[in-house]
C-alpha cells in the first residue's frame, strides 16, 4: 500500500462529531501552523479510539504521569 499524503502533526486542535453526517472530524496542526482535517465515520473513530487504548495499556507513559500512577495503584 502506498501512502499518498502524509503530514506530521504537532497538536490536535479540535475533535468534533458531525451529527448530520455521522462522522467525526479531527483537526490537526502541523509545524508550519497549517491545519489538516481528517473526517471518518463514527465506527472508524471508535475503532481508532480502541487502538489508542490498546497502545496506552502497553505503554502507560502515553497517558501521562498521573494516569500511569493511578493504574499501578
Amino acid at each position: 500500500m502506498s501512502i499518498k499524503s502524509r503530514f506530521d502533526a504537532e497538536r490536535i486542535e479540535r475533535l468534533a462529531t458531525i451529527n448530520d453526517t455521522g462522522r467525526v472530524e479531527v483537526q490537526f496542526v502541523d509545524g508550519n501552523d497549517q491545519e489538516h482535517v481528517v473526517s471518518v465515520p463514527v465506527p472508524a473513530a471508535v475503532a481508532l479510539a480502541r487502538l489508542i487504548c490498546d497502545v496506552s495499556e502497553k505503554a502507560p507513559f502515553l497517558l501521562g504521569p498521573r494516569v500511569a500512577r493511578a493504574k499501578r495503584a
